[in-house]
C-alpha cells in the first residue's frame, strides 16, 4: 500500500501538468501581407539570362589559403626512423627510465640486509655513496638493465641482459651475497 502511495506521488505532478496543456494548432495567417514563398531558383542567384549584378563573386577556398600554407617536403636526413624500435645502440644499456641503482656496476653495490623469509622479501644495498636502498623482486639495478630474480637467504640473484655483436640478446646471472663475500 505504501509502494502505490510512493508511485502515485512520484507521478502526480507529471499527471497534472499533462491535464492542463493542450497542444497549440499551427496558426495559419490569411492575411495578404503575408510574404510569398521563394523558389530555390531565386535564392541562388542570377540565373542565365539575369541581368549582372554589382555583388562580388566569393574567393574559392583554395585562393584564401594560398597565403597562409606552405608547400612541404620531407627530407628524412638528420632524423630518426619513427618506425624503428627505440632502443639503446650500445651493448647493454637500460631500457626505459633510469632507477638510482643503474648508475653503478654490480661490483660497486654493497648488499647489508635482508629480509627474506616474508611473504614479499626485501633486501637492502648500499651505493658507493653510502646511500642505503631496499629493493624487492623485479627492481631494476646495474648498467646492464639488470633485476632482482631471487632473494634468498644470504644472498640475491640479478640477472642482466647483454646485447652481443649480432645483436641477439643474452643473459647472466649474478649473485651477491650479504656483506660483500
Amino acid at each position: 500500500m505504501k509502494k502505490v502511495i510512493f508511485i502515485f506521488t512520484l507521478f502526480l505532478p507529471l499527471i497534472i501538468s499533462a491535464q492542463g496543456t493542450k497542444p497549440s494548432a499551427p496558426v495559419v495567417s490569411s492575411s495578404p501581407a503575408a510574404t510569398p514563398i521563394s523558389s530555390p531558383a531565386a535564392s541562388h542567384g542570377p540565373g542565365p539570362n539575369s541581368p549582372p549584378t554589382s555583388e562580388p563573386a566569393l574567393p574559392r577556398p583554395s585562393d584564401l589559403l594560398s597565403d597562409i600554407i606552405e608547400d612541404y617536403t620531407y627530407t628524412p636526413e638528420g632524423k630518426r626512423d619513427p618506425f624503428a624500435p627505440y632502443e639503446s645502440e650500445q651493448t647493454g644499456g637500460a631500457f626505459g627510465p633510469l632507477f638510482p641503482l643503474q648508475r653503478y656496476d654490480l661490483d660497486q653495490l654493497k648488499l647489508v640486509g635482508i629480509i627474506w623469509d616474508v611473504r614479499q622479501p626485501k633486501a637492502m644495498i648500499m651505493d658507493p655513496t653510502g646511500r642505503g636502498h631496499v629493493v624487492k623482486l623485479n627492481d631494476r639495478l646495474g648498467r646492464n638493465n639488470g633485476y632482482v630474480a631471487r632473494i634468498r637467504e644470504g644472498e640475491i640473484v640479478i640477472i642482466e641482459s647483454f646485447k652481443s655483436l649480432e645483436g641477439r640478446i643474452t643473459y647472466q646471472t649474478q649473485v651477491i651475497k650479504l656483506g660483500g663475500e
